[in-house]
């Protein structure tokens, strides 16, 4: 028997003994009996826990995978494949086996052991020791296509904290037995349900996050992931998931963690979301990319320090000019903006341009000259704009186009 702190990988959760006094679930003793990899309790529990349970080939290829991975993060080595991996090191059969996704029990943790990479490794997670380079950068070559090594930041000045609890352990559950303290957590709201509802219709494992949780009085709460959490109790072929289970005594604590987990993080920009579509072959965020080629416009990831011409973050105004006006629309709009020496184009940029080229009511304006009267106006342009949707109350999109529309040549009527 063992406390929760002294659980590991391959330790059953059977809550054995006395139930421990309100607020003290620290105490409460675990059975601690070697249990299979993928099952929450040792043999004998499982037959009182989960009578007639059945393992699916499909949690056992999960299971399998996730072990070779394991084992080749342990190699410590980036240039070495499975494959090597067992020609070059003393690796059990029973992985071996694994390796080729036809075992029908997945290998031991205790397997992986003899191929740990000799030097200081940390221990804190579920599984052992993890290895840690400590000399140097790795000795093979890192690729340049896009990647780039996770490397440590310059620390001075700061003041690390010593963490005050151990490292979680990640298990799989039934996520219909999870539980959410409306203490500190939100009730769900109409647009959490159509989140909610999304999640369902589009479930797919590679997009998953393991929701966060802790041990209270009652079973695993959930700190953050309840969304997730319920799209997969009511998704009928989601039988369990995996969560992350973080060590709290108290539910000021676990209050505490929630908003760790909803404050320390930054949000994903919409630059960000294209860059992704784009490397995922979205069709729309493709057409996007081409578009702006063409025209000369640089979506760029981030506000730069200084603007160059054609430089532009108004992704989301570029795909809904595409959207209205089509690929060649978008890109007239587009160019003349860069002839006007635009730094940066902007969403306000976009629209002006657009009504004056497409909208009839302006359809005098000399367009081969426009980009001459944006250029020549420069910066005045926007603050005579500003002042004009103040007073008219109107867009400054759309003010700016008026302000343009007024000073660039008009054509002549025919007689």
């Amino acid at each position: 028997m063992k406390r929760l702190v002294d659980l590991t990988e391959s330790c059953c959760r059977w809550p054995v003994g006395p139930a421990p006094a309100i607020g003290q679930t620290q105490d409460q003793l675990w059975c601690a009996a070697p249990r299979a990899p993928g099952d929450l309790f040792c043999p004998e529990h499982m037959k009182r826990g989960c009578p007639g349970r059945k393992v699916r080939p499909e949690n056992v290829r999960a299971r399998n995978l996730v072990t070779i991975k394991l084992a080749l993060m342990r190699l410590g080595s980036r240039g070495m494949t499975a494959e090597t991996a067992h020609q070059n090191r003393p690796i059990p059969a029973a992985r071996a086996r694994a390796a080729a996704f036809g075992a029908a029990v997945a290998p031991k943790m205790g397997e992986i052991s003899p191929i740990q990479p000799e030097g200081p490794a940390r221990t804190g997670f579920e599984g052992g020791a993890e290895p840690v380079q400590t000399e140097g950068k790795y000795s093979d070559p890192i690729p340049t296509d896009g990647l780039r090594p996770i490397e440590p930041i310059n620390s001075a000045g700061l003041a690390p904290t010593t963490p005050s609890t151990t490292g979680p352990i990640f298990e799989w559950v039934d996520p219909a037995s999870l539980l959410v303290n409306e203490t500190y957590q939100r009730d769900l709201s109409e647009r959490s349900v159509k989140l909610i509802r999304r999640i369902i219709e589009g479930w797919n494992w590679t997009k998953f996050k393991p929701p966060v949780c802790s041990l209270g009085d009652h079973g695993l709460e959930v700190i953050d992931g309840q969304h997730t959490a319920i799209a997969a109790a009511t998704h009928p072929h989601v039988a369990q998931i995996p969560v992350m289970i973080v060590e709290t005594e108290t539910v000021q604590d676990r209050a505490s963690a929630f908003i760790g987990q909803n404050t320390t993080r930054l949000g994903i920009t919409k630059m960000q979301l294209h860059r992704a579509a784009v490397a995922a072959g979205d069709e729309d965020a493709l057409t996007i990319e081409q578009v702006c080629q063409r025209s000369g416009v640089r979506l760029l990831m981030a506000k730069p320090h200084r603007w160059k011409v054609g430089d532009s973050v108004a992704v989301q105004a570029v795909g809904a000019l595409i959207d209205r006006r089509g690929a060649m629309g978008a890109r007239k709009v587009m160019e003349l903006l860069v002839r006007a020496d635009a730094a940066p184009v902007t969403q306000a940029g976009l629209k002006a341009v657009e009504m004056i080229l497409f909208d009839p009511e302006y359809a005098d304006a000399d367009q081969d000259h426009l980009h001459e009267a944006i250029r020549t106006m420069g910066e005045a342009a926007e603050r005579e704009a500003a002042t004009f949707a103040a007073a008219h109350r109107v867009a400054l999109w759309k003010a700016l186009g008026i302000v343009w529309f007024r000073k660039c040549r008009k054509q002549r009527k025919a007689a």
